[in-house]
């Protein structure tokens, strides 16, 4: 299991333009990346016609695959009696995580939800 000093050690170098172009290729969304704040992860904006209209999360490279598909199925189960939350979309073949690899070529997870009208807290 990773620790947390792993975690923020493989931490992704993800370029937004590399964001934008895994938004368009793996989860056919063609726009703008932003990126978001985040502890240990890497999250983007995604703009589509200067809209929000998605969120690519990119785990730390030392993350578990569990861990992800554990946050997937809770927002899974709450989408099923919730209106406002987040819903993991797939990417144009079916899958909800994805490997990409960051600026120094280190392999990480990505998956993505939809946008939340909001503020972020960070």
């Amino acid at each position: 299991m990773a620790t947390s000093d792993s975690l923020l050690r493989e931490s992704p170098a993800v370029s937004a333009e590399s964001a934008a172009e895994v938004a368009r290729l793996r989860f056919g969304l063609d726009g703008h990346a932003t990126a978001l704040p985040s502890e240990r992860d890497q999250n983007f904006l995604i703009s589509v016609g200067g809209r929000p209209s998605a969120v690519l999360k990119v785990a730390s490279g030392a993350e578990d695959r569990g861990i992800l598909e554990a946050q997937q199925a809770a927002l899974r189960h709450i989408a099923r009696t919730v209106d406002v939350t987040p819903r993991v979309l797939a990417t144009t073949t079916g899958e909800t995580l994805v490997e990409v690899r960051g600026g120094d070529e280190r392999a990480h997870l990505a998956w993505m939800v939809s946008h939340l009208t909001g503020v972020p807290m960070a």
